[in-house]
């Protein structure tokens, strides 16, 4: 499917956004080192992924993400049976962003930091009101309906983070936008299948419906954890998904410019999560998948990417 195009958000709702009260220099220092500590103690992937970016990128993409994080623990709450809790931290931060791009943040450091980079730069604010929105399935009781369900999941929340991450090198355009959905998807969908277990014991099951109707998979088993062949068969249809996803990002290469290509470095680390998928049989519950890919070998293939200029 193609990315819609966007421009017309953007041209509407794109303005940088001058602080009504200006904050010290130590304060928004504080406000990015807190985005970068949350991002690299809960999410190695998208620190190392961020290195690899220029410095107010790499500030954009972990306040970015470190929103997301913080956002997701509104999901804590509800899976604690205490949804309308869960719901009203999602309508604080709604009405936070809101309030970002009226340059009244709350004394909040991941909007300290956000404000900062609003200041500077132009970021469309329909970007971080969908990535709100998309956690708002974390609210919902039972799985997804259908792969749809999930696929729309994963580029509301991990799409709309690449989106932003290419606004921040300068880059608006259809091509990359195409192509930042489709890595954005797979992203999603590789990161929910690895996570399986821990939302899981959390009482979350993310596996939708579509599939395990037609694996035949039971759903109590999975939510005690218990592996199965019906269970690493409705996984492999999502990997398999996902790696579509990233193969149909590839195939954009030609339309996507060359500024581009580190907001799409992401690209490496879903192909690492997918080959430990096939070495593991697809098992989500071998305790090996729950490692981040951050080894090494990461390491260099994102290097050789970055330095090629490719994804």
């Amino acid at each position: 499917s193609c990315a819609v195009d966007y421009s017309s958000i953007r041209a509407g709702e794109s303005a940088s956004v001058p602080l009504k009260t200006p904050q010290t220099a130590a304060s928004l220092r504080a406000a990015h080192d807190y985005c970068l500590q949350q991002v690299r103690d809960l999410d190695r992937e998208a620190f190392l992924y961020g290195i690899f970016l220029p410095t107010r990128s790499r500030q954009l993409m972990y306040a970015t993400r470190a929103l997301d994080l913080e956002v997701a623990k509104s999901k804590e709450r509800a899976l604690k049976s205490q949804a309308a809790v869960g719901m009203m931290r999602l309508q604080w931060w709604r009405e936070s962003i809101n309030a970002l791009y009226r340059g009244e943040p709350s004394q909040q450091p991941i909007l300290i930091a956000l404000a900062d980079m609003l200041q500077h730069q132009q970021y469309t604010k329909r970007w971080f009101d969908r990535l709100i929105l998309g956690r708002s399935l974390d609210m919902e009781e039972g799985q997804p309906s259908s792969v749809q369900d999930l696929e729309d999941y994963a580029e509301q929340t991990v799409s709309s983070v690449l989106y932003l991450t290419l606004e921040s090198l300068g880059v608006r355009d259809l091509g990359a936008d195409h192509a930042a959905s489709h890595i954005g998807k797979a992203w999603g969908l590789v990161t929910l299948l690895r996570n399986m277990g821990h939302n899981c014991s959390k009482g979350k099951l993310y596996l939708p419906m579509e599939l395990t109707s037609k694996h035949r998979v039971n759903v109590d088993e999975v939510m005690r954890g218990i592996p199965s062949d019906p269970l690493s068969d409705a996984c492999l249809e999502l990997a398999t998904l996902a790696r579509d996803h990233l193969l149909h990002a590839r195939d954009l290469k030609s339309n996507v410019p060359r500024a581009a290509m580190r907001a799409l470095l992401p690209s490496v680390l879903i192909d690492r999560s997918l080959a430990d998928f096939e070495k593991f049989n697809f098992n989500v519950f071998d305790s090996r998948l729950s490692a981040q890919a951050s080894g090494v070998g990461v390491q260099l293939q994102l290097t050789y990417k970055a330095m090629t200029a490719s994804y």
